[in-house]
């Protein structure tokens, strides 16, 4: 099983639940909402616990920084146990706001421990280098010194030319630049374009209908349960906003990076063979 930072939806559901009780924490602060967010949270903190363990797990040795997630496990496991619980105290946190910035912070920190682990384990797979390839290409010549020794003078030095003038040309030819790594990344790009947009589209449907409902709520009499429901849409229109917005970067980055690699694509076929050998 391979997991991707965009995986994480166990803390996807944490931040949302957060960001709802830090932006309505006033009229949350009772026991039957904090007793709801707080079992939401234990159930999303045990399904992160296994989304740490199996990105862990794809790291095939040792971490050379060991990340320690369980002390800011354990920190929203008391917070969302306080909030199991009921307590004056809790409601009191709730209505300040702090119990808000205290989920806020954790949030925090175990994205950057997320974040860390990641950068561990992506770097982690090992590539063979042109230089690796090349290395290689010399260690297997080096099997020929045998038969050298039993070599006359004269085609002991025109071999080791030809060696020499065979080595150089290979060096330059796997070195040179290639469009076809540009090109098989542009299609990479377009097809994570078309995926991103197709993900924008059903988040701004989504926008779009929180929007109709809420126009709707407020135009009549408001009940203690429509109040409520204006939250959540509010909440929920801020939550894909907030989406939106992250999608549309990636779009545009992964557009400029497509630009500049059909630019340098440009400037390889604008040289001939033998300038791209020589990269002149």
């Amino acid at each position: 099983m391979t997991i991707n930072k965009a995986d994480f939806y166990s803390l996807r559901a944490i931040r949302d639940n957060s960001l709802l009780i830090s932006i309505a924490h006033e009229y949350l602060a009772e026991n039957v909402y904090l007793i709801k967010f707080g079992k939401e949270i234990k159930k999303s903190l045990a399904h992160l616990k296994d989304d740490i363990k199996f990105l862990k797990k794809e790291f095939p040795g040792k971490f050379t920084t060991e990340v320690n997630t369980d002390v800011i496990m354990k920190s929203f496991d008391r917070t969302a146990e306080g909030m199991l619980s009921g307590s004056d105290s809790v409601i009191s946190e709730c209505k300040s706001g702090k119990l808000g910035e205290s989920l806020g912070s954790d949030i925090k920190k175990v994205t950057e421990a997320i974040e860390k682990i990641w950068n561990q384990v992506k770097g982690s797979d090992v590539k063979y280098t042109k230089s690796d390839q090349i290395s290689g290409f010399f260690g297997r010549l080096n099997l020929l010194s045998g038969a050298v020794k039993f070599i006359t003078g004269v085609f002991r030095v025109l071999l080791l030319i030809f060696v020499i003038l065979l080595a150089g040309f290979s060096y330059l030819f796997f070195t040179m630049e290639k469009e076809s790594p540009l090109l098989k990344e542009n299609r990479e790009i377009t097809v994570f374009i078309q995926d991103k947009k197709v993900i924008l589209k059903g988040k701004e449907d989504t926008k779009k209908d929180a929007q109709v409902r809420l126009k709707s709520l407020n135009s009549r009499s408001l009940l203690r349960e429509d109040k409520i429901a204006i939250l959540d849409l509010e909440t929920k229109i801020q939550v894909c906003n907030n989406e939106i917005n992250i999608i549309e970067g990636q779009i545009e980055s992964e557009y400029r990076r497509m630009d500049e690699n059909n630019k340098r694509i440009e400037k390889i076929r604008a040289k001939s063979f033998i300038d791209r050998l020589i990269r002149r």
